[in-house]
């Protein structure tokens, strides 16, 4: 089953929770720039179990630890040559990951904002955009991901290039976008024009991804104003970003029901889509998955 196929026959789809904070949850160092894409090299096994274990929480789709694998995040530390092996090893761990599992298992190729997600302003030119971001999608697709999830995008720039990109290169793809909590990217730029200007490009959905649950749960209606395709969300958890360590795991009262019942809330609302962003852990996925199973009459599908 294509996964184009999955999502229309699902009432609602799970994405997985976190990674990079999951990571240092559980000890690594996930020091900047690189964060989460060296343990790819030095703890595959402490990936695949993360993957395994939001598997086993309820997730359909497991996100490929690429979110900084590219030769201008390696640049940062002096070994561009690095990325493409740190693409490989982070999609062939996910691939082990599923390969135990009964049910199928979809998996995304993650891209994201050539710089910090959090800071617009440094959003390269077009034609470099175009070069990095074609390279990193060509390469995702030919190690077989199911489908590009362009993430925690703040700019409209960066949103058409991505788009446009992955559509000439017929990959199917989601894009997930980063607000302000007043219909904003953090780019300043109007969610509805965004939407706008992407819907063109036949994405598989439309998500909102990287912020509090409160700040999401205002843009989301503005989203599904504007869009009327598939639409999907996934918040951050608990903690906060981090300068130095990427995540600061603070007790800002956003505990697994809390998430689970935004969750619900939003399933009524008709979002397709929903996971967990920084700060989310398999606790998260299985609340959400407990919660949708009381709740909703959730479809079964034989693949």
């Amino acid at each position: 089953m294509s996964i184009s196929s999955f999502l229309q026959s699902k009432k609602t789809v799970m994405l997985d929770g976190a990674m990079g904070t999951e990571l240092q949850r559980r000890g690594y160092d996930t020091k900047l720039p690189l964060w989460s894409a060296s343990a790819n090299f030095d703890s595959p096994e402490l990936v695949e179990e993360i993957h395994r274990e939001f598997i086993h929480a309820g997730a359909d789709i497991i996100t490929t630890n690429t979110f900084r694998t590219t030769k201008r995040t390696f640049s940062k530390v002096g070994a561009p040559e690095k990325a493409i092996e740190a693409t490989e090893a982070a999609v062939k761990i996910a691939k082990s990951a599923v390969k135990s599992v009964q049910r199928k298992i979809f998996i995304a190729g993650s891209v994201t904002t050539l710089e910090d997600c959090y800071k617009p302003d440094l959003v390269p030119e077009k034609e470099i955009l175009e070069r990095e971001h074609t390279f990193q999608i060509k390469h995702l697709a030919s190690l077989g991901v199911d489908f590009i999830l362009a993430e925690t995008i703040n700019s409209l720039t960066e949103a058409i290039v991505i788009s446009k990109m992955t559509d000439e290169l017929e990959i199917p793809f989601m894009i997930s976008f980063v607000t302000d909590g007043n219909g904003n990217l953090l780019s300043g730029e109007s969610l509805n024009d965004v939407v706008m200007s992407v819907k063109k490009y036949s994405p598989l959905g439309i998500m909102l991804n990287c912020r509090s649950l409160e700040i999401l749960d205002n843009d989301l209606s503005v989203l599904q104003n504007s869009y009327h395709g598939m639409t999907g969300v996934y918040p951050n958890g608990c903690g906060k970003p981090d300068d130095k360590k990427g995540w600061n795991f603070i007790d800002n009262h956003h505990p697994a029901k809390k998430f689970a019942q935004f969750a619900s809330k939003w399933i009524s609302q008709g979002t397709k889509i929903i996971g967990g962003c920084c700060g989310t852990t398999p606790e998260y996925i299985n609340a959400i998955n407990g919660l949708l199973k009381s709740t909703f009459q959730k479809t079964s599908v034989a693949i």
